[in-house]
């Protein structure tokens, strides 16, 4: 199994270690006028380096590369060439991994944060797996192709997946979790995600539904939730309601319950129990139905 997972050694891509992105040089930081031309300054960062400006020129000479011509009308070959270099000239990328060595000094290191960002791992392209992981295939697809779905898929995708013979008895418990899993997602409202996506990128509603349907699939017994409108918004109230009338352990309704406080008709009539506060409708009291609920 941890050869699916990029948390582990053993499935983890070696270049990126797992985290599908790499710190590098990011060429529109270097050369963020490609309107430029060499001679004018085109390459930022050698405008203060004399020395290395002119080893440029001596270089651009002898590979015959105009540099009074602006940057993006260059060739593909001819800017590799910059950016490369060969064995008598390191070029932009060979010139930064030489400063790189020095980034033990904090001017150093200040200097090379002005051009360096994240970018897709070239090894595994985002996946975050070792090549070893995508060679295997459920139904023609690698974990990386379900990663990349969006829950509704994903949901689809394993509710028609029927495995055949023995396979069947070996990954019907693990069918039947996942299942669960992206049947609490798209209650909740969520089918538009990617599985792949980052948590750090997701808006606060949807973080608030996220831990919801973990709460849900914790399966805990005797448990009361406590959410509060105001503070969590009506959209994860509803999405609470939703998911409670529709992929709650409706088998033991009354192994957890839930409190939503100040919410909307349409909730709380679906409650066993509403609490009306105040001086005379204060107390307990069967919820009133709602016309078309």
């Amino acid at each position: 199994p941890n050869l699916f997972s990029f948390n582990s050694p053993l499935g983890a891509c070696e270049t990126c270690r797992g985290f599908g992105r790499v710190i590098d040089i990011d060429p529109d930081l270097v050369i963020p006028d490609p309107s430029k031309s060499l001679s004018e300054g085109a390459i930022k960062p050698w405008t203060t380096k004399p020395r290395r400006f002119q080893r440029l020129m001596e270089f651009c000479e002898r590979r015959r590369i105009p540099t009074k011509k602006p940057f993006r009308d260059l060739s593909e070959k001819q800017q590799k060439l910059i950016f490369d270099g060969d064995r008598d000239f390191r070029g932009v990328r060979g010139w930064f991994r030489r400063l790189e060595r020095k980034s033990y000094r904090m001017h150093v290191r200040v200097f090379l944060a002005r051009y360096r960002t994240y970018l897709l791992c070239p090894e595994c392209q985002g996946t975050r797996l070792k090549p070893a992981a995508l060679h295997f295939r459920i139904e023609g697809k690698n974990i990386a192709e379900i990663n990349a779905m969006r829950v509704g898929e994903a949901h689809l995708f394993f509710q028609e997946l029927k495995p055949a013979g023995q396979m069947d008895q070996v990954a019907r418990l693990i069918l039947d979790e996942i299942r669960r899993r992206l049947g609490y997602l798209v209650g909740v409202g969520l089918e538009y995600l990617p599985l792949d996506r980052q948590s750090r990128t997701l808006s606060g509603g949807e973080l608030e539904r996220v831990d919801l349907t973990t709460a849900i699939g914790s399966s805990l017994v005797n448990t009361l939730y406590v959410l509060d409108e105001p503070s969590i918004g009506r959209a994860i109230a509803t999405a609470w309601w939703r998911s409670c009338t529709t992929c709650g352990p409706t088998k033991t309704p009354w192994s957890w319950s839930s409190m939503i406080l100040r919410s909307s008709k349409r909730a709380t009539s679906s409650s066993i129990w509403v609490r009306r506060p105040g001086r005379k409708g204060e107390g307990w009291c069967l919820p009133a139905p709602t016309k078309g609920f």
